[in-house]
Protein backbone atom coordinates (compact mmCIF):
# COMPACT_ATOMS: atom_id res chain seq x y z
CA UNK A 1 0.00 0.00 0.00
CA UNK A 2 3.07 2.27 0.75
CA UNK A 3 3.76 2.15 -3.12
CA UNK A 4 0.25 2.81 -4.20
CA UNK A 5 0.97 5.91 -1.91
CA UNK A 6 3.97 6.90 -2.90
CA UNK A 7 2.88 6.57 -6.93
CA UNK A 8 0.04 9.24 -5.78
CA UNK A 9 2.66 11.62 -4.23
CA UNK A 10 4.55 11.17 -6.80
CA UNK A 11 1.30 11.93 -9.69
CA UNK A 12 0.78 15.33 -7.25
CA UNK A 13 4.21 16.51 -7.06
CA UNK A 14 4.52 15.61 -11.19
CA UNK A 15 0.50 17.56 -11.86
CA UNK A 16 2.21 20.22 -9.43
CA UNK A 17 5.21 21.15 -11.37
CA UNK A 18 3.47 21.02 -15.29
CA UNK A 19 0.63 23.38 -13.87
CA UNK A 20 3.78 25.91 -12.70
CA UNK A 21 5.62 25.94 -15.81
CA UNK A 22 2.29 26.34 -17.91
CA UNK A 23 1.98 22.67 -19.34
CA UNK A 24 -1.02 20.00 -19.41
CA UNK A 25 -2.26 18.20 -16.59
CA UNK A 26 -2.68 14.96 -18.65
CA UNK A 27 1.25 15.09 -19.59
CA UNK A 28 2.40 15.36 -15.60
CA UNK A 29 0.22 12.39 -15.16
CA UNK A 30 2.01 11.00 -17.60
CA UNK A 31 5.27 11.35 -17.13
CA UNK A 32 4.79 10.17 -13.90
CA UNK A 33 3.13 6.90 -14.67
CA UNK A 34 6.24 6.52 -17.36
CA UNK A 35 8.81 7.12 -14.16
CA UNK A 36 6.76 4.81 -12.18
CA UNK A 37 7.24 1.97 -14.81
CA UNK A 38 10.68 2.80 -16.21
CA UNK A 39 11.62 2.17 -11.62
CA UNK A 40 9.53 -0.85 -11.41
CA UNK A 41 11.10 -2.51 -14.86
CA UNK A 42 14.69 -1.68 -13.71
CA UNK A 43 14.24 -2.53 -10.01
CA UNK A 44 13.95 -6.16 -11.54
CA UNK A 45 16.74 -8.28 -12.30
CA UNK A 46 17.96 -8.40 -16.25
CA UNK A 47 16.02 -10.56 -18.25
CA UNK A 48 13.54 -10.86 -15.61
CA UNK A 49 9.46 -10.56 -16.67
CA UNK A 50 8.47 -10.83 -12.86
CA UNK A 51 7.66 -7.68 -10.66
CA UNK A 52 9.29 -7.16 -7.64
CA UNK A 53 5.66 -6.28 -6.03
CA UNK A 54 2.99 -8.07 -8.20
CA UNK A 55 -0.17 -6.55 -6.77
CA UNK A 56 1.16 -3.29 -6.70
CA UNK A 57 -0.15 -2.52 -10.21
CA UNK A 58 -3.54 -3.87 -9.46
CA UNK A 59 -4.04 -1.57 -6.44
CA UNK A 60 -2.92 1.09 -8.66
CA UNK A 61 -5.49 0.47 -11.33
CA UNK A 62 -8.49 0.09 -8.68
CA UNK A 63 -7.55 3.27 -7.20
CA UNK A 64 -7.72 4.92 -10.65
CA UNK A 65 -10.91 3.33 -11.92
CA UNK A 66 -12.42 3.88 -8.06
CA UNK A 67 -11.55 6.84 -8.03
CA UNK A 68 -9.53 9.52 -10.44
CA UNK A 69 -10.74 8.45 -13.86
CA UNK A 70 -14.86 8.97 -12.19
CA UNK A 71 -13.83 12.11 -11.12
CA UNK A 72 -12.52 13.12 -14.41
CA UNK A 73 -15.60 12.01 -15.56
CA UNK A 74 -17.42 14.12 -13.56
CA UNK A 75 -15.50 17.01 -13.78
CA UNK A 76 -16.26 17.14 -17.49
CA UNK A 77 -19.49 16.41 -17.55
CA UNK A 78 -19.89 19.42 -15.16
CA UNK A 79 -18.39 21.75 -18.06
CA UNK A 80 -20.29 20.41 -20.75
CA UNK A 81 -22.24 23.65 -22.30
CA UNK A 82 -25.39 21.94 -23.40
CA UNK A 83 -27.37 25.26 -23.64
CA UNK A 84 -24.39 25.80 -26.60
CA UNK A 85 -25.51 22.99 -28.35
CA UNK A 86 -29.04 22.90 -27.96
CA UNK A 87 -28.88 27.11 -28.80
CA UNK A 88 -28.86 26.80 -32.89
CA UNK A 89 -29.75 23.45 -34.61
CA UNK A 90 -26.76 23.82 -36.36
CA UNK A 91 -24.56 22.63 -33.34
CA UNK A 92 -27.07 20.01 -32.84
CA UNK A 93 -26.60 19.06 -36.32
CA UNK A 94 -22.88 18.40 -35.76
CA UNK A 95 -23.26 15.64 -33.60
CA UNK A 96 -24.46 12.92 -36.06
CA UNK A 97 -21.58 14.40 -38.76
CA UNK A 98 -18.79 13.75 -35.68
CA UNK A 99 -20.62 10.35 -35.03
CA UNK A 100 -19.99 9.64 -38.71
CA UNK A 101 -16.89 11.30 -38.32
CA UNK A 102 -15.39 8.37 -36.02
CA UNK A 103 -16.85 5.89 -37.56
CA UNK A 104 -14.52 6.83 -40.51
CA UNK A 105 -12.03 8.12 -39.09
CA UNK A 106 -11.54 5.04 -36.37
CA UNK A 107 -13.52 2.63 -37.94
CA UNK A 108 -12.45 1.97 -41.35
CA UNK A 109 -8.86 0.72 -40.55
CA UNK A 110 -10.70 -2.44 -39.11
CA UNK A 111 -11.28 -3.13 -43.20
CA UNK A 112 -7.43 -4.87 -42.89
CA UNK A 113 -8.85 -7.82 -40.44
CA UNK A 114 -11.11 -8.33 -43.49
CA UNK A 115 -9.43 -11.58 -44.88
CA UNK A 116 -8.42 -12.96 -41.71
CA UNK A 117 -12.20 -11.89 -39.76
CA UNK A 118 -14.77 -12.07 -42.45
CA UNK A 119 -17.14 -9.17 -43.11
CA UNK A 120 -19.39 -9.77 -39.74
CA UNK A 121 -16.29 -9.82 -37.42
CA UNK A 122 -14.77 -6.51 -39.32
CA UNK A 123 -17.76 -4.60 -38.93
CA UNK A 124 -18.07 -5.35 -35.05
CA UNK A 125 -14.25 -4.34 -34.77
CA UNK A 126 -15.14 -1.25 -37.06
CA UNK A 127 -17.99 -0.36 -34.22
CA UNK A 128 -15.67 -1.40 -31.57
CA UNK A 129 -12.91 0.72 -32.45
CA UNK A 130 -15.19 3.61 -33.35
CA UNK A 131 -16.15 3.58 -29.64
CA UNK A 132 -14.49 6.86 -28.08
CA UNK A 133 -14.93 9.10 -25.45
CA UNK A 134 -12.06 9.69 -23.45
CA UNK A 135 -9.83 11.10 -26.31
CA UNK A 136 -12.62 13.60 -26.93
CA UNK A 137 -13.51 15.27 -23.68
CA UNK A 138 -9.26 15.62 -22.72
CA UNK A 139 -8.73 17.02 -26.82
CA UNK A 140 -12.02 19.10 -27.04
CA UNK A 141 -11.22 20.64 -23.04
CA UNK A 142 -7.95 21.45 -24.52
CA UNK A 143 -9.30 22.96 -27.79
CA UNK A 144 -11.43 25.54 -26.02
CA UNK A 145 -8.53 26.46 -23.56
CA UNK A 146 -6.52 26.94 -26.63
CA UNK A 147 -9.36 28.94 -27.86
CA UNK A 148 -9.46 26.60 -30.99
CA UNK A 149 -12.78 25.25 -30.97
CA UNK A 150 -15.65 26.92 -28.85
CA UNK A 151 -17.92 25.60 -26.56
CA UNK A 152 -20.98 24.80 -28.59
CA UNK A 153 -18.47 22.39 -30.65
CA UNK A 154 -16.66 20.71 -27.81
CA UNK A 155 -20.46 19.86 -26.59
CA UNK A 156 -21.09 18.64 -29.86
CA UNK A 157 -17.66 16.64 -30.16
CA UNK A 158 -18.46 15.16 -26.41
CA UNK A 159 -21.91 14.56 -27.61
CA UNK A 160 -21.10 12.41 -30.73
CA UNK A 161 -18.53 10.46 -28.24
CA UNK A 162 -21.14 9.63 -25.33
CA UNK A 163 -23.44 8.38 -28.36
CA UNK A 164 -20.85 6.32 -29.63
CA UNK A 165 -20.46 4.70 -26.18
CA UNK A 166 -23.80 4.04 -26.64
CA UNK A 167 -24.64 3.04 -29.86
CA UNK A 168 -21.76 1.52 -31.33
CA UNK A 169 -21.03 -1.38 -28.43
CA UNK A 170 -25.20 -2.41 -28.48
CA UNK A 171 -24.48 -2.65 -32.43
CA UNK A 172 -21.62 -5.07 -32.20
CA UNK A 173 -22.88 -7.15 -29.88
CA UNK A 174 -25.97 -7.42 -31.61
CA UNK A 175 -24.06 -8.73 -34.51
CA UNK A 176 -22.12 -10.84 -32.35
CA UNK A 177 -25.28 -12.56 -30.76
CA UNK A 178 -26.90 -12.61 -34.88
CA UNK A 179 -26.59 -16.12 -36.39
CA UNK A 180 -24.80 -15.79 -39.81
Amino acid sequence: MIRVRGAALLLILFIVVVEYIGLELMLGAFAAGALLGHVERSSHHEGAQMQTHPEFQMRLQAVGFGIFIPVFFVASGIQLDLRSLTAGSSMLALVPVFLAGLLIARGVPALVYRKLAGPRLTLVAALLQATSLPLLVAGSRIGVELGRITEATAAALISAGMLSMLIFPSAALFLLQKKS
